[in-house]
């Protein structure tokens, strides 16, 4: 399989129906530079691919503790291991190694990727509660996806505002604000701030997508539900 186009089919089967194709143009150009990048790393195995976005998350919350200039690469790598966390599953799609192993390999990626991004962002100052709680949201989204899963619902049902990307984005600009913050020497205060309002927006999403996610959830599986399932 090589065609964008069987590649954007073959990962909407395996997403619940959830056509990229149709979604913003956001959501396609993510999509195209992923299949883009991913096209040149089909001799690469999957889960080595998902390992090495976990470990680039890893040095930049390690970079975000170092300097607070440091922060501007720590936002690029944070970017970096999100397009990575894409890439693998399309290499798989690619290449025909999708698997179950593979996507539990790849949802364990991103949860760990997740602590990351909170912890980088802890480290560039912003309270640690507040960026637990970040994350807490993400991980409850996915493990409420998950358990719904496990009980035989195959529909998406609502994409949230705060699914990945939103977590990446609030990480990424509170990292890229403290950098910025850093090299103008503005103050180790400002950067604190830069660096809280990243992760209240990400809590602040997390939470909105959590209710969003849940009155879909409470509609698809009430009884009588002509939702799609199992």
């Amino acid at each position: 399989m090589t065609s964008r186009e069987d590649y954007l089919a073959a990962w909407a089967a395996g997403h619940g129906g959830h056509d990229p194709s149709s979604g913003g143009r956001a959501e396609r150009a993510w999509f195209d530079l992923v299949y883009r990048v991913a096209l040149p790393l089909r001799g690469v195995h999957p889960d080595a691919l998902t390992a090495i976005a976990v470990a680039v998350a890893g040095v930049a919350a390690v970079l975000a503790g170092s300097d607070p200039r440091l922060c501007l690469l720590a936002a690029v790598l944070v970017l970096v291991s999100a397009v990575l966390d894409g890439v693998d599953g399309a290499v798989a799609v690619l290449t025909g190694r999708a698997s179950r192993w593979g996507h539990l390999v790849d949802s364990l990626g991103d949860r760990l990727a997740e602590v990351f991004f909170g912890i980088a962002l802890y480290e560039a100052g912003a309270p640690g509660p507040v960026c637990a709680g970040a994350v807490a949201s993400s991980w409850l989204q996915e493990y409420a996806r998950a358990r719904a899963g496990a009980g035989g619902l195959t529909d998406i049902l609502v994409v949230t505002v705060a699914e990945r990307p939103t977590r990446v984005i609030a990480t990424a600009l509170g990292l890229l604000t403290v950098g910025l913050l850093g090299h103008n020497s503005v103050g180790e205060f400002d950067a604190e701030i830069a660096a809280f309002c990243g992760a209240v927006g990400w809590l602040a999403l997390g939470l909105v997508g959590l209710a969003q996610l849940g009155r879909a959830l409470r509609h698809a599986l009430r009884p009588g539900s002509t939702q799609p399932n199992g």
